[in-house]
C-alpha cells in the first residue's frame, strides 16, 4: 500500500493482523514494521512514519477486542498506558 492512498482503519487492522499471523504465536512486530510494511517503502521513513498515529489506533482496536496484545519488554502491558517501545503480538488463545 502507498502512503499516499487512503487507508482506513480496517486495512491497517488487516495488515497488522497479516504480519503477526506470519510471526507465529511467539513472534512480534513493532509498529515502525508494520508501518514500513503498509508504505511499501521501508527506505522511506517520512512515508511510514506518517502512518503510526493511525497504527496506534488500529492496535488499541484490536487489544480492545482481545485479537492482539501490546509487549514491553517481553511482557504483556496496557497499550493506553505503556510508555516507551512496544510490540504488538498475538494475543494468547483464552486470554482475558
Amino acid at each position: 500500500m502507498r502512503p499516499d492512498s487512503k487507508l482506513d482503519q480496517a486495512a491497517i487492522e488487516d495488515k497488522i493482523l497479516e504480519i503477526l499471523k506470519d510471526r507465529g504465536t511467539e513472534g512480534s512486530a513493532s509498529p515502525n514494521e508494520i508501518g514500513q510494511a503498509l508504505s511499501g517503502n521501508p527506505n522511506d521513513g517520512a512515508a511510514w512514519r506518517k502512518l503510526l498515529r493511525n497504527i496506534r489506533e488500529s492496535a488499541l482496536s484490536l487489544a480492545d477486542r482481545e485479537l492482539i496484545v501490546a509487549k514491553r519488554k517481553g511482557k504483556a502491558v496496557d497499550l493506553r498506558t505503556a510508555k516507551g517501545v512496544v510490540r504488538y503480538a498475538i494475543a494468547p488463545e483464552g486470554a482475558p
